[in-house]
Formats: C-alpha cells, structure tokens, sequence
C-alpha cells in the first residue's frame, strides 16, 4: 500500500483515511475509484 502511495505521489494518511470512510457505502462497481492510482483523480 504505501509502496504504491509513494509510487503515485499520494499522502498514505490521508489516502487511507479517504479509503476506510468510503469503502463501506462504495457500489461494487465503483470500488475501482478507491484505488491510489485514481485517488489523485477524485482530490483534485
């Protein structure tokens, strides 16, 4: 995880934060958008 936080230029703190406050509300479908690579995405 934070290997790949680091590879992406992403804070893991808050990454993880932002993962465990959605994941549970999150459709199976969107779980892909929790994913590091697209958390720039979505706080930008």
């Amino acid at each position: 995880m934070f290997a790949t936080c680091r590879l992406h230029d992403v804070n893991p703190e808050k990454w993880l934060t932002h993962l465990l406050e959605r994941i549970r509300v999150a459709a199976k479908d969107q779980l892909h958008l929790l994913l590091t690579q697209n958390y720039t995405t979505v706080t930008s």
